[in-house]
């Protein structure tokens, strides 16, 4: 994570489901992936 929300929560739901993405075995990947969380 290069940049927190402020909300360990919302930092803890990003990573969560950033870690379910899969990718081809041996093909390492990094991605830059802008999360915007909205509250109503």
């Amino acid at each position: 994570m290069v940049k927190s929300t402020g909300n360990p929560y919302f930092d803890q739901a990003a990573m969560k489901t950033l870690r379910t993405w899969k990718s081809a075995p041996s093909h390492g990947w990094e991605a830059t992936v802008p999360v915007t969380f909205q509250t109503r």
